[in-house]
This record gives C-alpha cells, structure tokens and sequence, in this order.
C-alpha cells in the first residue's frame, strides 16, 4: 500500500505537470516509490535502488527497462507518471524488479518476436505480485485464450513456447478486461485487432531489445549479475526466508558441475526399473518365430519415480532449495515423471508435488520436526507402491534412525549431502549416493 508521502508526492506531480514542469518532482516519487516497496520487500526494493533512472519525454509509455551505457536502467516519462495511482506504481515497480530477477532484458535482447517476449515474461512474473499492473498480461489471460489449463509458475520460455506453438501474434497489451489480443486470429477472420486504448501504456519492453554480441553483451551479463549478488547481499536472511523457492533458487543456483559426477552414476538406475513390456520389430515373436509381421517384446524399462525430500530441522533452507534445485535438473536432464514428497517425523502429504517434463517442483520447505526414514517406508507400504515398478529416491542429510522395516522395497537410491557414513541407517537398502559440493 502507497505511503501518505507517496500519495502528497502524486498530488503534488499532477499539479505540477499541469503548469509544464516537474520533472524534479517526478524523480523524487519514483525514489520514495522505491522507498515503499524497501519496506514491503526488501530484495526487490534492493534491485530497484540500483537501477539508475532516466526521464525520457518522448516515451509513449510510464516507464520500462532499457540498457543505457550497456547497463540496465529504468527509464519514464514524467508527464505519464500521473496516468495511474500510486499503488499501481508500486505494483509496477515490483513487476519490473522481477523482470531483472529473471535476467529478461538480458535473455530476449536479440529477440524478434518482442510481442510475444513480452507477454511470456509478464506471464512468468505477474504470478509472483498480489497486484498486477494494469494492462500487462497474467496467467488466466492466457489460459482463456488457449483454452487449457496452463502449468503455473513456469518460466518465460515455457510460456514463450506455448505461445510459438499455438503459431500467435499478441499484442503487448491486454483490453479492459484482461483479455490477450491476437492479431493472427483477428487478421485471419478478415478484422481489425480490439484496440485497447481503454488502459494507458503502463510498460514499455522496447529498451531490452538491440544489438548485445560479443563484448556489449559479455559486459551487460556482468553488470547485471553484480547487480543482482549486491541485492541479494544486502537482503536480510529472514526476508530471504519469505521469498517465494522460484525466487531464491534465480539467486542461490548451486555449482551444477558437482551433480554431473553422481547423475551418471544415477543414469544406471533409471534406466534399470523393469514395467511390462513393448512391442520390438527387432526381436522375433517368441511364440510364433515365422511370423515375420508380427513383433517381439522386449522389456519396458520405465523412470517412475518417488522422491522423498528431507525438510526436517537438521536441513537448513539453502540446502533444501538446492536439492529442489537438482530434481529439477533431473527432470530436465532425464526427462522423467516423479511424485516428490517432503518428510521429517512423517511424510508430509499437504506438499507433494508432480515432477513432469516441462512442469518444475516449487521451492517450498514443508515441515522441520525430526527425521524418520521409517515414515517413508510405512508410507509406501501403506499406499502399495509397486516394489518393482518404481525407484525410490531419498534426498537427506543422513542423520535419522539406525534400524528400518524396508517391506521389501530394494529399488531405493540414497542421495546424500554429506559424506555416505554419515548415513545412520545400519544396512540400508538400495545404494547410495553422495552429492556433496565437493563430490
């Protein structure tokens, strides 16, 4: 919510600007802007204290990011800075933060297709503000218009590839009613695009987009990124604590070169869980061999996959969103479907995730009571998962009970983050794995 000075600010600005000046009173509610949103969120308060800001008349929009000397920069308009509330402002700000959390300007900056860039990364950030800018396209806009139930929380590529695929031209803007536009359909039907001149041009993208290759674009990325770490430094580890998983994880990526040592050693299990069979034109039909037209079966090996994540109190939070972070990587790298439940004392069954290709776990924590490795095994006898048809991964720190009733489950992997006799299970089935940062 805009603070009293925040608003006498904007009061004083349309007063101003009626009379043909007030530029200097334009910067100056842009910084107790900025100021407001510190107090709300101090990490994307960081960011936009760091963003030099420039006053651009010409600008057709409020303001948007721009490269300016090869450094990310806000630049607005004064005279449109009175074209919407303070609050408004302050939700914009926050959606322009975020665009930087996301590296976007960086990203799409040789981009063609900026359109459609731009409504695939409003997508990717309005999910994470209570109050999006007006005008800027969201989830539900693009549900309706491709009338299917959209994945939340994704990244900007995935939307971005939705977006390709369903072959659509959008206009950067929304009408009145939220609605995305797009211009192939309209054009298609033989109409004009709705015009949506009922919402002013909060937003302007056209500041990431120009030539970044070679030593431009090297020395942007590295002025982006000190940017970022100088943000992220300066925020408080209890206001970390409160920022949504997909955020901190933009931030505190792991090393991924430590997971590839143990990924390969994971591959073998993945691809040795046997479920049924398939049809083989290589092999010969077993029960009639001169049949030439009719196929073999060969075994069906499958990556089913339950992943159990350690959220007891022995686990700090940056440790739990690195192991998010590798089931994540796995999905990519394996292109697998897992079911991913937290546990401690007991599975906890509010936070179970799906894992599929092109869909991500949420960086959450779930729990923090003791560590019981009993619970995971109870709960899969419990809901009779298939001994064979499945591998069991179990993500932990190590330190739980010494003696367990395996109920015959022997497909179960260990990842660990500590070193593998720190695991205090006495014969513990299955094998393990260590994924330390120094592996």
């Amino acid at each position: 919510m805009a603070s009293r000075r925040l608003t006498t600010l904007y009061d004083q600005l349309n007063a101003q600007l009626n009379t043909g000046t007030g530029t200097e009173l334009a910067d100056a509610y842009l910084n107790q802007a900025v100021v407001d949103v510190l107090r709300t969120n101090r990490l994307t308060g960081e960011i936009l204290l760091r963003l030099p800001r420039y006053a651009i008349d010409q600008s057709t929009a409020v303001l948007g990011l721009t490269w300016h000397d090869q450094q990310l920069a806000i630049a607005f308009n004064p005279q449109q800075l009175t074209a919407i509330e303070p609050d408004q402002l302050l939700a914009l700000l926050s959606h322009e933060a975020l665009h930087v959390i996301w590296r976007h300007p960086f990203r799409y900056a040789n981009r063609a297709d900026q359109a459609n860039v731009k409504v695939a990364c409003d997508i990717a950030v309005n999910q994470y503000l209570d109050q999006v800018p007006a005008g800027t396209a969201t989830l539900g806009s693009l549900r309706r218009l491709l009338h299917r139930n959209v994945p939340a929380h994704q990244d900007s590529a995935f939307y971005l590839k939705l977006i390709e695929k369903a072959h659509l031209k959008l206009q950067p803007t929304t009408d009145k009613h939220g609605q995305l536009l797009n211009r192939h359909l309209d054009e298609r039907q033989g109409s004009r695009p709705r015009p949506a001149k009922a919402l002013p041009q909060l937003e302007s993208h056209l500041g990431w987009h120009g030539e970044s290759s070679g030593v431009n674009r090297t020395w942007r990325l590295g002025q982006l990124q000190n940017l970022l770490k100088a943000a992220w430094r300066e925020t408080p580890q209890h206001d970390r604590g409160l920022l949504p998983g997909n955020i901190r994880q933009a931030l505190e990526k792991p090393r991924q070169r430590p997971m590839m040592k143990w990924s390969r050693q994971l591959r073998l299990d993945l691809g040795s869980v046997a479920r049924g069979y398939q049809d083989s034109w290589g092999r010969f039909n077993r029960r009639q061999p001169m049949r030439m037209d009719l196929p073999g079966r060969m075994t069906k090996y499958v990556m089913e996959l339950d992943i159990f994540v350690d959220n007891s109190g022995s686990m700090p939070n940056d440790k739990i969103s690195q192991l998010l972070s590798t089931i994540n990587a796995l999905g990519q790298q394996f292109q697998v479907q897992a079911t991913v439940y937290p546990f401690d004392a007991k599975v906890q069954e509010q936070g179970i995730q799906q894992l599929q290709p092109g869909r991500r776990v949420d960086y959450r924590r779930v729990g923090g009571g003791g560590t019981s490795f009993q619970a995971i095994f109870d709960y899969l006898h419990q809901h009779h998962v298939d001994k064979n048809g499945h591998l069991v991964i179990i993500m932990t720190d190590g330190w739980g009970e010494k003696q367990l009733n395996a109920y015959g489950y022997r497909n179960v992997v260990w990842l660990l983050t500590t070193s593998r006799d720190q695991l205090s299970v006495i014969s513990p089935p299955g094998r393990i794995i260590e994924i330390k940062e120094d592996s």
